[in-house]
Protein backbone atom coordinates (compact mmCIF):
# COMPACT_ATOMS: atom_id res chain seq x y z
CA UNK A 1 0.00 0.00 0.00
CA UNK A 2 0.89 4.05 -0.23
CA UNK A 3 2.44 5.14 2.65
CA UNK A 4 0.10 8.00 4.25
CA UNK A 5 1.09 10.79 3.25
CA UNK A 6 3.67 13.61 5.00
CA UNK A 7 1.55 16.59 7.02
CA UNK A 8 1.29 19.68 4.83
CA UNK A 9 3.91 21.41 6.77
CA UNK A 10 6.42 19.30 5.83
CA UNK A 11 4.79 19.26 2.08
CA UNK A 12 5.32 23.13 1.97
CA UNK A 13 9.16 22.49 2.11
CA UNK A 14 10.21 20.10 0.07
CA UNK A 15 7.90 20.14 -3.53
CA UNK A 16 8.73 17.11 -5.24
CA UNK A 17 8.22 17.94 -8.84
CA UNK A 18 8.99 21.67 -10.64
CA UNK A 19 5.41 22.26 -11.10
CA UNK A 20 5.33 22.24 -6.96
CA UNK A 21 3.51 19.06 -6.92
CA UNK A 22 2.51 17.57 -3.32
CA UNK A 23 4.46 14.19 -3.00
CA UNK A 24 2.39 10.56 -2.44
CA UNK A 25 5.30 7.66 -1.78
CA UNK A 26 5.51 4.37 -1.95
CA UNK A 27 6.96 2.60 1.36
CA UNK A 28 7.91 -0.12 -0.35
CA UNK A 29 9.29 1.74 -3.49
CA UNK A 30 10.55 4.85 -1.26
CA UNK A 31 12.89 6.57 -3.62
CA UNK A 32 13.65 9.96 -4.63
CA UNK A 33 12.39 10.69 -7.57
CA UNK A 34 13.50 14.10 -7.46
CA UNK A 35 13.08 17.20 -9.83
CA UNK A 36 16.50 15.99 -11.81
CA UNK A 37 13.99 15.41 -15.04
CA UNK A 38 13.14 19.00 -16.74
CA UNK A 39 10.21 17.57 -17.35
CA UNK A 40 8.63 15.40 -15.11
CA UNK A 41 5.38 14.79 -17.27
CA UNK A 42 7.43 12.77 -19.22
CA UNK A 43 6.75 10.06 -16.79
CA UNK A 44 3.08 9.49 -18.78
CA UNK A 45 4.57 9.32 -21.74
CA UNK A 46 3.93 5.44 -22.25
CA UNK A 47 0.84 5.85 -20.95
CA UNK A 48 -0.86 8.75 -23.74
CA UNK A 49 -2.83 7.42 -26.37
CA UNK A 50 -3.59 4.07 -25.13
CA UNK A 51 -7.19 3.30 -22.78
CA UNK A 52 -7.36 5.04 -19.60
CA UNK A 53 -7.44 2.26 -17.30
CA UNK A 54 -11.35 1.79 -15.57
CA UNK A 55 -11.53 2.54 -11.94
CA UNK A 56 -15.20 3.11 -9.63
CA UNK A 57 -15.76 5.14 -6.56
CA UNK A 58 -17.74 3.57 -3.33
CA UNK A 59 -19.23 7.39 -2.55
CA UNK A 60 -19.61 10.73 -4.93
CA UNK A 61 -19.98 14.13 -4.07
CA UNK A 62 -22.48 16.16 -6.40
CA UNK A 63 -23.36 12.90 -8.26
CA UNK A 64 -23.25 9.30 -7.98
CA UNK A 65 -20.67 6.78 -7.51
CA UNK A 66 -19.56 4.90 -10.76
CA UNK A 67 -17.35 4.14 -13.30
CA UNK A 68 -15.07 6.46 -15.41
CA UNK A 69 -15.78 4.20 -18.30
CA UNK A 70 -19.36 5.42 -17.69
CA UNK A 71 -18.52 8.85 -19.17
CA UNK A 72 -17.41 7.22 -22.30
CA UNK A 73 -18.25 9.63 -25.18
CA UNK A 74 -16.92 12.80 -23.09
CA UNK A 75 -13.99 14.27 -22.76
CA UNK A 76 -12.77 14.07 -19.32
CA UNK A 77 -10.52 15.82 -17.21
CA UNK A 78 -9.34 13.57 -13.85
CA UNK A 79 -8.14 15.82 -11.00
CA UNK A 80 -6.28 13.48 -8.61
CA UNK A 81 -5.85 15.54 -5.33
CA UNK A 82 -5.75 15.49 -1.59
CA UNK A 83 -7.60 17.66 0.90
CA UNK A 84 -3.89 18.73 2.47
CA UNK A 85 -2.74 19.38 -0.77
CA UNK A 86 -1.92 23.22 -0.79
CA UNK A 87 -0.92 23.38 -5.01
CA UNK A 88 -4.21 20.80 -5.53
CA UNK A 89 -6.18 23.98 -3.19
CA UNK A 90 -4.01 26.68 -5.63
CA UNK A 91 -5.41 25.11 -8.80
CA UNK A 92 -9.32 25.01 -7.97
CA UNK A 93 -10.52 28.24 -9.49
CA UNK A 94 -8.58 27.51 -12.89
CA UNK A 95 -10.21 23.76 -12.97
CA UNK A 96 -14.13 25.18 -12.05
CA UNK A 97 -13.35 27.95 -14.90
CA UNK A 98 -12.95 25.32 -16.91
CA UNK A 99 -15.63 23.15 -16.05
CA UNK A 100 -18.00 25.76 -15.91
CA UNK A 101 -16.45 27.33 -19.53
CA UNK A 102 -16.59 23.59 -20.95
CA UNK A 103 -19.08 21.59 -19.73
CA UNK A 104 -22.26 22.33 -21.52
CA UNK A 105 -19.62 22.05 -24.93
CA UNK A 106 -18.76 17.74 -24.29
CA UNK A 107 -16.63 18.10 -21.00
CA UNK A 108 -17.18 16.08 -17.66
CA UNK A 109 -14.57 17.32 -14.79
CA UNK A 110 -14.27 14.58 -12.23
CA UNK A 111 -12.17 14.86 -8.70
CA UNK A 112 -10.74 11.82 -7.50
CA UNK A 113 -9.53 11.34 -3.52
CA UNK A 114 -8.82 8.32 -1.56
CA UNK A 115 -9.45 7.54 2.36
CA UNK A 116 -6.57 8.10 4.42
CA UNK A 117 -8.82 8.12 7.73
CA UNK A 118 -7.12 11.82 8.62
CA UNK A 119 -9.33 14.58 8.70
CA UNK A 120 -12.81 15.01 9.60
CA UNK A 121 -15.50 18.60 8.55
CA UNK A 122 -16.25 20.43 11.47
CA UNK A 123 -19.60 22.02 10.16
CA UNK A 124 -19.72 24.47 12.46
CA UNK A 125 -16.33 26.23 12.31
CA UNK A 126 -16.43 24.97 8.38
CA UNK A 127 -12.95 23.81 8.34
CA UNK A 128 -11.19 20.68 8.45
CA UNK A 129 -9.67 19.01 11.65
CA UNK A 130 -6.89 16.38 11.70
CA UNK A 131 -6.99 13.74 14.08
CA UNK A 132 -4.74 13.25 16.62
CA UNK A 133 -1.85 10.58 16.36
CA UNK A 134 -2.81 8.88 19.04
CA UNK A 135 -6.85 8.75 17.94
CA UNK A 136 -8.17 6.40 15.81
CA UNK A 137 -8.51 6.87 12.01
CA UNK A 138 -11.51 8.42 10.97
CA UNK A 139 -14.49 6.26 10.49
CA UNK A 140 -15.48 5.86 6.30
CA UNK A 141 -18.82 7.36 7.00
CA UNK A 142 -16.88 10.54 8.76
CA UNK A 143 -14.55 10.68 5.86
CA UNK A 144 -17.33 10.67 3.65
CA UNK A 145 -18.87 13.30 4.94
CA UNK A 146 -15.16 15.65 5.31
CA UNK A 147 -15.44 15.08 1.36
CA UNK A 148 -18.65 16.91 0.84
CA UNK A 149 -17.91 19.58 3.26
CA UNK A 150 -14.31 19.78 1.40
CA UNK A 151 -16.41 20.83 -1.93
CA UNK A 152 -18.90 22.73 -0.25
CA UNK A 153 -15.58 24.52 1.17
CA UNK A 154 -13.83 25.41 -2.17
CA UNK A 155 -16.78 25.75 -4.20
CA UNK A 156 -16.43 22.55 -6.05
CA UNK A 157 -19.68 21.88 -8.60
CA UNK A 158 -17.84 18.75 -10.53
CA UNK A 159 -18.49 15.51 -9.72
CA UNK A 160 -15.89 13.94 -7.00
CA UNK A 161 -15.23 10.14 -6.93
CA UNK A 162 -13.82 8.29 -3.69
CA UNK A 163 -11.49 5.43 -4.82
CA UNK A 164 -12.59 2.35 -2.30
CA UNK A 165 -9.45 1.98 -0.44
CA UNK A 166 -8.72 -1.94 -1.54
CA UNK A 167 -8.42 0.06 -5.09
CA UNK A 168 -5.93 2.80 -3.88
CA UNK A 169 -3.11 0.84 -4.94
CA UNK A 170 -3.80 -0.52 -8.27
CA UNK A 171 -5.27 2.85 -9.43
CA UNK A 172 -2.07 4.95 -8.61
CA UNK A 173 0.25 2.50 -10.00
CA UNK A 174 -2.09 2.48 -13.48
CA UNK A 175 -1.75 5.98 -13.76
CA UNK A 176 1.68 6.83 -12.23
CA UNK A 177 0.35 9.24 -9.42
CA UNK A 178 3.40 10.08 -7.31
CA UNK A 179 2.05 13.61 -6.93
CA UNK A 180 -0.63 15.45 -6.27
CA UNK A 181 -2.58 17.19 -7.91
CA UNK A 182 -2.00 15.26 -11.27
CA UNK A 183 -4.77 15.87 -14.38
CA UNK A 184 -5.42 13.50 -16.61
CA UNK A 185 -7.44 13.90 -19.91
CA UNK A 186 -9.26 11.35 -21.83
CA UNK A 187 -10.80 11.68 -25.12
CA UNK A 188 -14.42 10.54 -26.06
CA UNK A 189 -13.20 6.80 -27.11
CA UNK A 190 -11.67 6.45 -23.53
CA UNK A 191 -8.31 7.02 -24.43
CA UNK A 192 -5.45 8.69 -22.11
CA UNK A 193 -4.58 11.61 -24.34
CA UNK A 194 -2.59 14.31 -21.78
CA UNK A 195 -1.55 14.14 -18.65
CA UNK A 196 0.72 17.29 -16.17
CA UNK A 197 1.81 17.09 -12.19
CA UNK A 198 1.29 19.71 -9.90
CA UNK A 199 -0.15 23.31 -10.02
CA UNK A 200 2.84 26.08 -10.70
CA UNK A 201 3.27 28.58 -7.94
CA UNK A 202 4.34 31.22 -10.20
CA UNK A 203 1.02 33.16 -11.90
CA UNK A 204 2.91 33.63 -15.66
CA UNK A 205 4.03 29.72 -15.54
CA UNK A 206 0.23 28.76 -14.19
CA UNK A 207 -1.26 30.41 -16.57
CA UNK A 208 0.57 29.03 -19.46
CA UNK A 209 0.23 25.92 -18.11
CA UNK A 210 -3.02 26.71 -18.02
CA UNK A 211 -3.64 27.84 -21.51
CA UNK A 212 -1.90 24.61 -22.83
CA UNK A 213 -4.79 22.09 -20.60
CA UNK A 214 -7.46 24.24 -22.29
CA UNK A 215 -6.00 24.10 -25.66
CA UNK A 216 -6.15 20.31 -25.12
CA UNK A 217 -9.57 20.10 -24.14
CA UNK A 218 -10.99 22.39 -27.13
CA UNK A 219 -8.63 19.72 -29.53
CA UNK A 220 -10.58 17.05 -27.99
CA UNK A 221 -13.68 18.25 -27.74
CA UNK A 222 -13.64 19.15 -32.02
CA UNK A 223 -12.86 15.31 -32.14
CA UNK A 224 -15.35 12.72 -32.81
CA UNK A 225 -16.23 9.35 -30.86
Amino acid sequence: MFRRFAPLAALAAAALFLAAAAPAADKDKDKDKGDKDENPDKIFDELLGKPASDFAGDFAVNGKPGKLSDLKGKVVLVDMFAVWCKPCIEGFPELIDVNKTYKDKGLETVGVVFYEGRFRYDAAGNKLVEKDKDEKPVSREDEQAMFKGFAGLHKLEFPILAVPKDDEKKVKEAYKTLAYPTLFLIDRKGNLRYAHIGHNPDEAKAAEEAKTLRMKIEELLKEKE
